[in-house]
């Protein structure tokens, strides 16, 4: 039996580790108060999907500053709502900006310098009986977008006679979001939520005509109090995330939090209302510092209480983060029982460190030992224990105009098919006036699999329009068989007015055994 399981991991880890290279791009260094370039790979109502997470300092909980450029000014803040190795999730905070797929944004890394808003997790907390001071009225904003994406592929199976098979997709979407916020600043609505009509071959999950609430809540400060109904998302919940239910945090003094949720996990695509998961959690939170040292930690509880003979499931989880200096550490400590009534054992255990070493120049490395837990009675197949040790340099030149990282990873080191990788990265945003150049290569070797990506892109920009050309090639060797791709990226941007953009955008891939053309298009309003 341990023959299958293992070759099973094997492919997954291969399939999993090429997904990632194509997706997650290049690691920047771990929460440095520097501007980092990352992508905006997929959008999902309210939430920005980044190729960046927790390898380069993004972490849930954090308030990122946003630019067009290095060397411009920040056009907007967000909250980071959940981060992975490679890929981090965040929404908007306050007045909302403008970004659509395939954007490159800049952002800064851990807690800005002045930070002007900042998340629930990290707020300074208000003392018993002190007053948010009112503001003059009350604010609105959001935006609205009509979106439209088509597939058409091709997949050529491996043999003497593969098989071979066409798919077309075709999914026109809607997608809002709003914020309301009173005059005092003391309550606050938000409303995200995606609308989709889906025509050609449908997965497991996929439906022809879905609407996904990402976010419908209503925060209220009381005092010491903050108060959050409807479904929302939880930085305290690294399990899951999403809650419909109600979450209070009593904010006991300036530096420590305390509190509790309570409800239902949401539906698969957080789309219908679902009593099948009851789940609670309770938390304690501290944040304190003075100057250039800052220490934030939390400590937290869950349990969920699924129905029909699934598997309850509980989690307790500390983690915290230091800033010193310019000397980030961060560490995250999970432990859960694999199944009810067995012992608690550690589950997830990361730590990521980053240091500056002269002007520009940040050195960092983590590393991440993760043994998922069963999910229910049906999944029967163990979920292996994912571990990782990476570690890199990256350089950022004064002004932005010159951005490097190399970067390694070994992943599952006490593993016998125990693999590597490595990458690099060379940005030069201004390399001739309006024209910017990007390049991206890694290589890969898992096992009995090896391979190598590579992607650059050239980028232009003028006024308000803005325009990328990128290429893409990936090869993937293994006994048997080597399936090699070559892939090409047009994507035009024009900000018509102030509050009005719109993006086009073509994607072209040709391989051994697929081949695809893909398009995008989005108008966007803002208000």
């Amino acid at each position: 039996m341990k023959q299958p399981v293992m070759a099973l991991r094997r492919r997954l880890g291969v399939v999993l580790g090429v997904g990632a290279l194509l997706v997650a791009g290049p690691p920047a260094a771990l929460r440095a108060q520097q501007v980092r370039p990352a992508v905006v790979v997929q959008i999902a109502g309210a939430n920005l999907y980044l190729n960046i997470g927790s390898d380069s300092g993004v972490r849930a909980g954090d308030t990122l500053s946003v630019r067009r450029s290095a060397t411009t000014a920040v056009i907007g803040r967000a909250s980071v709502i959940a981060a992975t190795s490679g890929s981090s999730v965040i929404t908007p905070v306050g007045t909302p900006w403008p970004a659509t797929r395939g954007d490159t944004l800049f952002i800064t890394t851990g807690n800005p310098a002045v930070p002007v808003a900042i998340t629930a997790r990290e707020r300074p907390a208000a003392a018993f009986g002190s007053q948010v001071p009112a503001a003059p009225s009350m604010r609105v904003d959001g935006s609205f977008a009509l979106e439209y994406s088509a597939s058409h592929s091709t997949s050529i199976g491996l043999g003497t006679d593969p098989a071979r098979s066409t798919y077309d997709v075709q999914i026109p979407s809607v997608r809002g979001r709003t914020t309301i916020v009173s005059g005092s600043g003391n309550s606050t609505f938000n409303l995200s939520l995606r609308a989709q009509q889906r025509s050609g071959p449908q997965g497991l999950f996929d439906k022809a005509t879905s609407v996904r609430i990402y976010e419908a809540r209503f925060d209220q400060r009381a005092g010491p109090l903050d108060v959050s109904i409807g479904r929302f998302y939880s930085d305290f919940d690294h399990a899951s995330g999403f809650w419909d239910g109600a979450s209070v945090r009593a904010n006991l003094s300036r530096a420590l939090s305390a509190g509790v949720a309570g409800g239902y996990e949401p539906e698969q695509g957080n789309e219908m209302f679902s009593a099948d998961v009851p789940k609670y959690a309770a938390f304690v939170g501290l944040n304190t510092g003075t100057g250039s040292t800052r220490f934030v930690s939390d400590l937290s509880y869950h349990h969920t209480m699924p129905k029909d003979g699934a598997l309850e499931r509980s989690v307790a989880e500390f983690s915290f983060r230091l800033y010193t200096n310019g000397f980030t550490l961060t560490q995250t400590i999970e432990a859960s029982p694999p199944l009810p009534g067995a012992k608690w054992r550690r589950s997830r255990f990361i730590v990521n460190a980053s240091l500056p070493v002269g002007t520009g120049v940040i050195v960092y490395a983590s590393a991440v030992s993760d043994k998922p837990p069963a999910l229910d009675t049906s999944f029967t197949l163990p979920l292996p224990r994912r571990e990782r040790v990476s570690g890199g340099l990256s350089y950022s030149s004064p002004g932005g105009r010159v951005y490097a990282d190399l970067n390694g990873t070994v992943n599952d080191p006490r593993d016998q098919d125990k693999g590597y990788a490595g990458g690099g990265m060379l940005s030069l945003p201004k390399i001739l006036g309006p024209v910017g150049f990007s390049v991206y290569g890694s290589y890969f070797t898992y096992s009995v699999n090896d391979g190598i990506t590579a992607s650059p892109a050239f980028d232009y920009r003028r006024g308000s329009t803005s325009l990328r050309l990128g290429y893409e090639f990936l090869t993937n060797s293994a006994p048997g068989y080597t399936a090699t791709a070559n892939g090409g990226t047009l994507r035009i941007s024009q900000n018509i007015s102030s509050r009005i953009n719109w993006v086009l955008q073509a994607t072209v891939r040709t391989g051994d055994h697929e081949r695809s053309t893909n398009g995008y298009s989005s108008f966007q309003i803002r208000f």
